[in-house]
């Protein structure tokens, strides 16, 4: 499945419980950015233990201390 937003991507898995094996995103989503999706998705006890890929396309560090978070590590 395939979800265009961090929110969208909660939604879809609330309402389709199939198992998933990793969560590919963009740190640069429309709305909730990548690294707000996985903390929020790593602190849920039944999302806790699916990976995630993040990729993006920027050239730009925004936040270059973002991705230490070892919340979502």
């Amino acid at each position: 499945r395939v979800a265009t937003s961090g929110e969208e991507a909660v939604s879809l898995y609330r309402c389709d419980h199939r198992e998933i094996s990793a969560v590919l995103l963009d740190l640069m989503m429309p709305g909730m950015d990548g690294f707000t999706l996985c903390r929020q998705w790593k602190s849920d006890d039944q999302l806790k233990h699916i990976p995630f890929i993040f990729y993006t396309a920027t050239g730009a560090r925004q936040n270059p201390t973002a991705g230490n978070d070892k919340e979502i590590m």
